[in-house]
């Protein structure tokens, strides 16, 4: 049902995405906002469950009884059934404005609840994604790079191995879960590392750790990292690289440190070098 509300108000895809990241148990939604989303369930239940009188079929079968009565010149028959079903369809429909009203009140209250896009990365996000990924990295020391291996390599191991790379299969997932969700709140501010270069590490992209030498042309560089999620994470927490959770400002500004910055004067160059 939840879903189904978010697609009905307006909260932007950032801030459902937020919700809905709460709902799958990804991250633990703020106590006021689960309240007020709490408070819509309740409402959005009541509105569905609100039953409509049907007005037009009591309408449809008091003509059909007039009509026979017309038809055998017998005593019209009596209208008090219909005003009383006139009646109630008036009630229930006042009845499923107000809820109506409150259902959209309550949206109002959740919308105004629900932090910033930069509040939801600092205080929710960040925490949660730095200390998976802390937890990712402590099972790969333990264990080693097999828990980044197809399953295969863990079955044939001892049952804590197999344990292990389940449990890092869990923790590969809530990762991508939550860097999703940082890309769709940051994503929309973003004006300047628009491809996402600043995302996941700080490191600009000439960083040696971001490069190998192709085993083929050893003049050529390559991308070394996997681009499987499971791989990738276990790449990723060895590689010695800054892994962060940045807001938008600080992706932007990161990008600006390292693209922005004035190149150097050939000629103060070579009066340094004593030309």
């Amino acid at each position: 049902m939840r879903n189904k509300q978010l697609e009905r108000i307006e909260l932007g895809v950032s801030t459902s995405a937020f919700l809905k990241a709460g709902e799958s148990g990804l991250l633990v939604l703020p106590e006021r906002v689960a309240d007020a989303l709490a408070a819509v369930d309740r409402a959005t239940e009541a509105l569905q469950n609100h039953v409509s009188v049907d007005l037009e079929a009591a309408r449809e079968r008091y003509a059909e009884q007039t009509a026979e009565a017309l038809r055998k010149d017998a005593p019209l028959p009596s209208a008090k059934a219909v005003e009383q079903v006139a009646g109630m369809a008036r009630q229930h429909e006042e009845v499923r404005r107000a809820l109506t009203t409150a259902e959209m009140q309550l949206f109002t209250e959740l919308r105004s609840v629900i932090p910033s896009a930069d509040e939801l990365v600092t205080e929710h996000v960040r925490p949660v994604l730095l200390s998976t990924y802390d937890q990712a990295r402590k099972l790969l020391e333990r264990h080693g790079p097999v828990l980044g291996e197809p399953a295969d390599a863990a079955i044939t191991g001892p049952p804590a191995l197999a344990s292990a790379w389940s449990t890092f299969g869990q923790l590969v997932s809530r990762i991508s879960g939550l860097r999703d969700l940082h890309h769709r709140l940051t994503a929309p501010s973003l004006t300047k590392d628009t491809t996402g270069s600043f995302a996941t590490w700080t490191e600009p992209p000439n960083d040696d750790r971001l490069w190998a030498r192709s085993p083929v042309r050893l003049a050529e560089k390559w991308r070394p990292w996997p681009s499987e999620p499971r791989p990738f994470t276990a790449w990723l927490v060895h590689s010695g690289l800054t892994v962060w959770v940045p807001t938008a400002e600080e992706q932007d500004a990161r990008h600006a440190d390292v693209f922005d910055a004035p190149s150097p004067n050939p000629n103060a160059l070579l009066t340094a070098a004593g030309f």
